[in-house]
C-alpha cells in the first residue's frame, strides 16, 4: 500500500469504500490564501460504495483520516469517530498515490504528475508539476506501480511512480534534487524521521520489488546520493 505512516492515536474502525465524485478538469492556478481559522467542514458524504481500494493513507492532528484511491478522482474524509465526510476533490483524476499532512493541519496530494496542497477545509492553495512528469501504464502493476509522499523541514520528497527516483522539492515546487534508488525500482512508502537521540535527520523509502528499506541522511540528499543502509 502505497503511502507510509504510522499512528499513535485511536480512531474508530470503518469502512472507506466511498466513491469519490469526479474532477472534470484541473482547475485554474490558485492563489495562496491565509490559513483559515475554521473548522474543517464534517457534512457528511452521501456517496455510494466503491469497489476499488485504498493506497493512501494520512490522519492529521484532530484524528481527521485521509484516504486515496487507486481509481483517483479525490480523497475521501474520515472523522475520529469513523463518520464519512464530504469528499475533497483534487486536480486531476489520476490514483492518488500519497498523502501527507502538516503541522498546520494542510494536505498535501500526490497522484504521480503533481503534488497539490490543500488547506484545511479543502480549498486548492496551489499545485506544481513533476519535473519531469513521468507516463506510467494503468497497467503497470500493483497498486499502481507505488509511489509516495513525505514532508520534512521546508521540503516535499516525491517516491515517482514506475521509476526508482525519489525527488526533493521546496515547498513551492522547486526542484532540488533527483535520487536513483540501487536497483531502479520504485518507491512504495517514504516517511521522514526528525533528528533525535544523536541521530540527524533521516528520510526512509521502502522498495516492495526488492523487499528492501533504504534509509537516507537527509541533509545530504542530493543528486547522486546514496543509502546509508
Amino acid at each position: 500500500m502505497a503511502g507510509a505512516l504510522l499512528v499513535t492515536s485511536g480512531i474508530a474502525s470503518t469502512t472507506v469504500g466511498a466513491a469519490v465524485p469526479a474532477v472534470a478538469d484541473d482547475p485554474p492556478a490558485a492563489t495562496v490564501e491565509p490559513e483559515s481559522t475554521e473548522q474543517e467542514s464534517a457534512e457528511p458524504d452521501e456517496a455510494g460504495p466503491s469497489t476499488l481500494g485504498p493506497i493512501a493513507v494520512a490522519v492529521n492532528s484532530r484524528g481527521t483520516s485521509y484516504v486515496g484511491f487507486e481509481h483517483g478522482r479525490g480523497v475521501v474524509r474520515l472523522g475520529a469517530d469513523g463518520t464519512r465526510r464530504r469528499a475533497l476533490p483534487v486536480p486531476g483524476g489520476l490514483p492518488v498515490t500519497g498523502l501527507a499532512v502538516d503541522g498546520r493541519d494542510q494536505l498535501w496530494v500526490d497522484d504521480g504528475e503533481r503534488v497539490s496542497l490543500l488547506d484545511r477545509r479543502g480549498r486548492l492553495v496551489r499545485t506544481f508539476a513533476h519535473r519531469p512528469v513521468l507516463s506510467c501504464p494503468v497497467d503497470g502493476g500493483d497498486a499502481r506501480r507505488y509511489g509516495d509522499l513525505a514532508l520534512g523541514p521546508g521540503a516535499v520528497y516525491v517516491a515517482d511512480r514506475c521509476r526508482g527516483t525519489v525527488a526533493e522539492y521546496s515547498r513551492t515546487g522547486v526542484l532540488r534534487a533527483t535520487v536513483v534508488l540501487p536497483g531502479g525500482t520504485p518507491a512504495g512508502g517514504l516517511a521522514f524521521l526528525r533528528a533525535g537521540q544523536g541521530r540527524p535527520d533521516r528520510l526512509l523509502a521502502t522498495v516492495p520489488d526488492r523487499a528492501r528499506l533504504l534509509v537516507f541522511d537527509a541533509a545530504r540528499f542530493g543528486d547522486g546520493a546514496r543509502p546509508l543502509q
